[in-house]
């Protein structure tokens, strides 16, 4: 009995996941939720919004990223945060479920005012590969991973004297969650 309903449950899992209407519209609006799925993203500025573009062949799909915060608990503090990127991506077909593979650039610029005034600048190039997942018609839940190549500056200005450091990474990033959604 157990494994009648254990079968019965996955036709019916696979059947909702294939049965989904496919994406009718080309432009779209996505979210990028982070490594963690379930858990919301520290702060405003963690994430920003992008969107989807689909052309002929490829998909466009540009990023800005904003978000500003202050606190006055006695001690003055405040941070800003400002990044564009896009991806260049291409799917391996047009059906529910959707690999894809791609490239895109990201330009961030934080600066953060706690008494020292901090300036950050990062800029990363990666390939990427995911797949996205028709839930409902003209929305996906997608997952892509990284690789690619990040350079990092950062400068703090203490008023009498100035540290800077650079860095740079190359590797895997975590997997990144997506949601899409198709309006027009």
């Amino acid at each position: 009995m157990k494994k009648l309903l254990t079968i019965l449950l996955v036709i019916f899992m696979v059947s909702v996941v294939f049965g989904q209407e496919h994406r009718t519209n080309d432009y779209g609006i996505l979210y990028g939720v982070g490594a963690d799925f379930l858990s919301p993203p520290q702060s405003i500025m963690e994430n920003g919004i992008g969107a989807m573009i689909h052309m002929d062949n490829f998909a466009l799909r540009p990023m800005l990223q904003f978000g500003t915060t202050s606190t006055d608990n006695g001690a003055k503090t405040s941070a800003s945060l400002f990044g564009l990127g896009a991806a260049l991506i291409k799917h391996m077909n047009e059906n529910r479920i959707a690999p894809y593979y791609g490239a895109g650039l990201n330009y961030t610029s934080a600066k953060q005012d706690n008494g020292a005034e901090q300036t950050s600048t990062t800029l990363t190039i990666y390939a990427l590969g995911g797949v996205d997942v028709y839930v409902y018609k003209n929305v996906t839940i997608g997952a892509e991973y990284h690789l690619g190549y990040q350079s990092m500056s950062n400068k703090i200005d203490y008023g009498s004297s100035d540290a800077e450091s650079k860095a740079s990474s190359f590797g895997f990033d975590e997997v990144k969650v997506i949601i899409t959604f198709f309006i027009m």
